[in-house]
């Protein structure tokens, strides 16, 4: 992926946002674990007790790479994986920012909808924000 295309580059640095949640992980359900890194949410599929059998959604913000693999070692354990990572849509900001890093760590399938695919390869770029609609976020 042209990461320049999508506004990052390789010296990304760590957007100076955050939430009152940010590093807080909160169980929805027994295999369901919402985690927050700044302002954004991913999260964790799968039964804790079952180390390498969980599905990661979303790869985070630039440069959370390390937050995340922390929180499936606190979670999963030492060495776990997912099994794949599904992206709810292509948006670098706060959605595919770390990917590139958790493919380089783990061999897993990474899946999106069919109609991302030009985004995630920077074919297409996504609209502009507006400004008139909750201050252009």
């Amino acid at each position: 992926m042209d990461m320049e295309m999508q506004g990052s580059s390789s010296t990304e640095r760590f957007i100076p946002v955050t939430s009152v949640a940010n590093d807080k992980g909160v169980e929805v359900a027994l295999d369901i674990y919402s985690y927050t890194i700044q302002i954004v949410n991913i999260c964790f599929l799968g039964n804790p007790q079952h180390e390498n059998e969980f599905v990661l959604v979303n790869a985070g913000m630039p440069e959370s790479a390390p937050m995340i693999l922390k929180e499936i070692e606190d979670r999963f354990g030492v060495g776990a994986q997912p099994k794949a990572i599904v992206l709810t849509h292509a948006h670098f900001f706060d959605h595919i920012g770390s990917i590139i890093d958790l493919v380089d760590k783990w061999n897993v399938p990474v899946y999106a909808h069919e109609l991302e695919m030009p985004y995630l390869t920077s074919q297409k770029n996504y609209s502009l924000p507006d400004s008139t609609v909750e201050g252009g976020l």
